[in-house]
């Protein structure tokens, strides 16, 4: 079987990838026959990316992929302000290309097309969809949804534009977006999109639902290696000797809300350093919050750089990008296999006291069980959308909170009328954490949930909560999202062995609603 996997990009390190890089590495292990090409621009890291070395598999540079390629007579014509003939005119082009090189694939895998970025390529694949089914072709297309184009207001907008500008005998961005032919089938990741893509027309009988599966080959680092990586962050990152770890592992964008992040443990360290409040949570040290990596462009990079200003200016325990020092996996020096160049997530979380999440808006939600498999406890807020698939497989989360209370506003909700979307105003709140009677009522506020939150600083104790809360998670991620157990799923998907029709078993949506999703006696099956 020869199996095509196609996304914007290749090689990067946001999430879309990572999820292509664990697919492919337990792929190539499960069936050594399969041959695989990966497809879209490649990154310049390309080659670090996975084994190219092995026959097996191969991957195709198609630059015209990216977000952020220039057509030829349309440069510095951004996607935003192209028109729709622009967007037709390119994806022909993008599905002709697409066609001559996979004339010889089985499966087509193809990765958030459904996100809109790029309204050329969406409309590739409609157009090479449409064409394979009209040539009675036995090519199969399975779309990933990880996000919608919907959730995205600026790229909904974009791909809007194929229903405003063309003539009525032409599809509308709904058909372009979810193609209807039977020879394309889609991915849901959660029991939401799962929903969403029957809401959109999408028959049952097309639909599968497979989670995303964490990195089985995570393992704490050594002792030594933990001890030479908290070193190097001191050295690079000036953190203090006697601080603890708060890990947030990902890009400093808006949707990942970092301000909570840095609001929250700002709120832990002036906690720790009031005797009442110190003894009476057993907030024995201070924190410092690691943010993975910075915003790389555009207003990603605006953000991430207001936040840096505003941390240097208060002189806050917060660094945001480390990806010189920690990438997705280990790299080692070739010349001196014990030298490491670079560390990994791995190695991160192992040194991390904890993982923290503010975010608002996830398309799987990584965050909420992989740092549990490294036996690392995690804490911040919740969106019962995304853990409703992690609860009903048993995890507890319950000490995460899904409102922080501020004056009777969520604080993700502050100023969010204000031109800058409300970072300030946010960002301000943070100052207030100094003065006591600020704590006191944030804590009077909030009493429930910042009380099941501060209970799992106390791992030490044998039976505490803390610790039997990780054990018994990272047991649950490990037995329904460990790598060998939904890849071999997927596989199974494209080689027609699975059920035609497989609704999630979990979470049976009732005639009026979401009724039985509250079913807590409902389990998990994968």
């Amino acid at each position: 079987m020869h199996l095509a996997i196609g996304h914007y990009n290749i090689g990067s390190s946001d999430g879309v990838n990572t999820v292509i890089w664990r697919t492919v590495s337990e792929l190539l292990q499960l069936d050594p026959s399969l041959k695989i090409t990966l497809f879209g621009k490649a990154d310049p890291a390309i080659d670090k990316f996975l084994p190219w070395h092995n026959d097996q598999l191969k991957y195709c540079d198609i630059e015209q992929m990216s977000p952020d390629y220039h057509i030829p007579g349309l440069e510095g014509k951004s996607v935003q302000i192209q028109r729709v003939h622009d967007y037709i005119w390119h994806g022909t082009n993008i599905a002709e290309k697409l066609q001559q090189q996979f004339t010889d694939a089985d499966v087509v895998l193809t990765e958030n097309l459904s996100v809109g970025i790029n309204p050329a390529v969406t409309y590739a694949f409609y157009l090479w969809t449409l064409q394979e089914y009209q040539a009675n072709s036995k090519k199969r297309f399975l779309v990933r949804v990880h996000d919608f184009a919907q959730q995205r207001p600026a790229n909904f907008a974009n791909i809007k534009k194929f229903q405003r500008f063309l003539p009525t005998d032409m599809p509308d961005w709904h058909q372009i977006l979810y193609p209807s032919v039977p020879n394309v089938e889609y991915i849901a990741i959660n029991t939401s999109d799962y929903y969403r893509l029957l809401d959109h027309g999408i028959e049952a009988e097309r639909i599968w639902y497979v989670p995303n599966s964490i990195d089985n080959s995570l393992v704490k680092c050594e002792q030594k290696y933990c001890d030479d990586l908290l070193e190097l962050l001191r050295e690079k990152k000036g953190l203090d000797d006697d601080v603890r770890l708060l890990f947030y592992p990902v890009r400093a964008i808006p949707r990942k809300n970092v301000e909570e992040a840095i609001f929250f443990t700002q709120m832990l360290n002036n906690l720790a350093s009031d005797e009442e409040f110190r003894q009476k949570y057993n907030l024995r040290h201070k924190f410092h919050l690691v943010v993975s990596m910075a915003g790389s462009n555009g207003s990603e990079k605006e953000y991430s750089d207001h936040l840096n200003e505003f941390v240097m200016e208060n002189h806050l325990p917060v660094t945001i990008g480390i990806s010189d020092l920690v990438g997705l996996h280990r790299q080692y020096d070739p010349e001196d296999p014990q030298h490491i160049l670079k560390y990994g997530v791995a190695d991160m979380y192992s040194v991390a006291e904890m993982v923290i999440t503010t975010s608002v808006l996830e398309g799987f939600g990584f965050v909420f069980i992989e740092p549990w498999a490294m036996a690392k406890c995690v804490i911040g807020r919740n969106i019962p959308s995304v853990t409703l698939d992690f609860t009903k497989a048993g995890l507890a989360l319950d000490h995460l909170y899904t409102v922080l209370l501020i004056n009777g506003n969520d604080y993700a909700d502050l100023g969010s009328q204000d031109p800058d979307g409300g970072l300030n105003r946010r960002l301000e709140e943070i100052k207030k954490l100094e003065d006591p009677n600020y704590l006191r009522m944030l804590l009077q506020k909030n009493s429930a949930p910042l009380r099941a939150t501060l209970k799992m600083f106390r791992p030490e104790r044998r039976h505490s909560l803390s610790r039997n809360r990780i054990r018994a998670n990272q047991k649950k991620v490990l037995d329904f999202y460990s790598s060998s157990v939904v890849v071999n799923q997927l596989y199974r998907i494209m080689l027609k062995q699975e059920k035609p029709y497989r609704n999630p078993p979990h979470s049976m949506r009732a005639e009026n609603g979401f009724n039985n999703l509250n079913n807590n006696n409902s389990k998990i099956t994968i």
